[in-house]
């Protein structure tokens, strides 16, 4: 038995995470709106797959939404690049 330490052989373990930014909601005269913006992962330390989302509600009813799904890939300490596709759900986008 070699003098290294193994703590079960598995160095990059598979990760997932959920951050939730903003949750408000505010109890106003004309309107009470909701907002929710945050993200969640999962990937290893170097190649990740990203979903960010924003959602803003007026009345109970959705106002604004995005999504983007991006993968991610380190490239220098605290840097990564990302790639990928992005939604705008409401207001209905014209481009």
């Amino acid at each position: 038995m070699s003098g290294l330490a193994s703590a079960g052989g598995n160095d990059d373990p598979l990760l997932v995470s959920v951050f939730v930014d903003q949750l408000e909601t505010r109890d106003a005269d004309r309107h009470n709106p909701l907002l929710l913006s945050g993200s969640a992962w999962v990937g290893k330390d170097l190649q990740k797959f990203v979903l960010d989302f924003d959602v803003e509600q007026v009345h109970g009813s959705t106002d604004e939404a995005e999504l983007q799904a991006l993968y991610s890939r380190a490239v220098a300490p605290y840097w990564d690049l990302r790639a990928g596709l992005r939604r705008d759900y409401l207001p209905k986008p014209e481009r």
